[in-house]
């Protein structure tokens, strides 16, 4: 079925499983006006009939020359509305690298964006801080395959679990209830689909080996991928104990940002309007 981009879409009914997300990625949300064009942004709502969000920027006093209201500093033409205050990390399958934006909202757009490795990042100095804006790349990392003592083996066909994760938008969720405490410095990539925060993977098609639904997309260190982001454990040129400190360094600069807390739609959580997780940002999974 094609689909025709616009500014005012109506929303789709519920009952047929329609697809909701429309403008900048966002929800559309039509309970206020029925087919004007209103979206729901992470921290306040978008009029696209004013072009202006409804709600005062919450990172307001840290701008002081944008208008609180205004929408992507008013250049819509070439710019994308970042939602702030949390990580943001870009996953290439192609060439197995990630790089990570600790905290989106600390940009300053009037610096030089500079990749480091973990451990340069680690050892920068506030002085360094305040001349370029720094982000983390990290080198072999990969999704679907297996390490053969330090070499990633992907599209092995005597291994029929290993199926890379899909391209796409993933929010970055704590690891809740987990066996294994080795595993609570995991983290969660639930797919940016029809249903939110339920680690599931919804949209149509994506099935396992085993004819099933996908679902438990982790971000990790390992030697093993069946569909998860893993940081090879090892390498050529490093070690288990340096890969080890690069993954540290990963966790701490994911978990210090700014945080949000989003419902947990797990199985019969969802039915728990208490129950919470903790979501650390947004992930993105590119083939290019």
């Amino acid at each position: 079925m094609k689909t025709t981009f616009t500014y005012r879409p109506k929303s789709p009914s519920p009952n047929i499983g329609g697809y909701r997300y429309f403008f900048n990625g966002q929800e559309g949300d039509n309970e206020v006006f029925t087919e004007n064009g209103l979206f729901a942004f992470e921290y306040r709502m978008h009029d696209a009939r004013l072009g202006r969000f409804w709600s005062v920027d919450p990172l307001a006093a840290k701008y002081p020359w944008n208008s609180t209201y205004a929408f992507c500093e008013n250049t819509p033409i070439w710019a994308r509305e970042l939602e702030g205050l949390e990580a943001y990390i870009l996953f290439n399958k192609r060439t197995n690298k990630l790089v990570l934006i600790p905290d989106i909202s600390e940009l300053k757009p009037a610096l030089t964006m500079v990749y480091v490795s973990a451990s340069e990042y680690a050892k920068l100095t506030n002085s360094q801080k305040e001349k370029n804006n720094y982000g983390i790349i990290v080198e072999n990392v990969f999704s679907g395959g297996h390490l053969d003592e330090d070499r990633i083996i992907q599209n092995d066909e005597s291994r029929h679990k290993e199926i890379p994760i899909p391209i796409g938008t993933y929010n970055i969720l704590e690891n809740k209830g987990n066996e294994n405490p080795a595993h609570d410095k995991f983290f969660v990539l639930d797919p940016q689909d029809d249903k939110p925060y339920n680690k599931i993977d919804d949209r149509k098609g994506m099935v396992n080996s085993d004819g099933e639904q996908r679902s438990g997309y982790n971000l990790h260190p390992g030697k093993t991928s069946w569909g998860c982001i893993t940081i090879a454990s090892r390498t050529p040129e490093k070690t288990e104990q340096e890969r080890s400190e690069e993954w540290n360094i990963l966790y701490d600069a994911i978990t210090n940002t700014t945080s949000t807390t989003v419902p947990d739609n797990r199985g019969k959580h969802r039915f728990l309007p208490w129950e919470k997780q903790i979501k650390y940002g947004t992930l993105k999974v590119i083939d290019k």
